[in-house]
């Protein structure tokens, strides 16, 4: 995994980000970035990213998994399981 990353400015006026349900879908996506490898691919699975990405924040992992739900929605993500673990793919993340 990255140890870090920097958003570029586009996010700001991306289609696909307004569309997400609520700003805590937002700030998800936003700091799910820093955590992708260099496939664009992360876990998917609630509880390891709400432990990853969300360590302080008390939300359930039902919400966290409508989180993601949503994103796969807008299609930011595509949600897809492999060697028995839910999974995260960012479609042209290698760009």
């Amino acid at each position: 995994m990255a140890r870090g990353r920097m958003l570029n400015t586009s996010i700001s006026a991306s289609k696909k980000m307004d569309e997400l349900a609520s700003d805590t879908a937002r700030l998800l996506a936003t700091w799910t970035i820093a955590h992708l490898d260099l496939n664009g691919v992360f876990y998917a699975d609630p509880a390891m990213v709400r432990s990853m990405v969300f360590p302080r924040r008390a939300d359930s992992l039902e919400a966290i998994e409508g989180y993601l739900q949503d994103m796969a929605r807008v299609g930011l993500i595509v949600l897809f399981e492999s060697g028995g673990e839910m999974w995260q793919y960012w479609p042209g993340f290698e760009h």
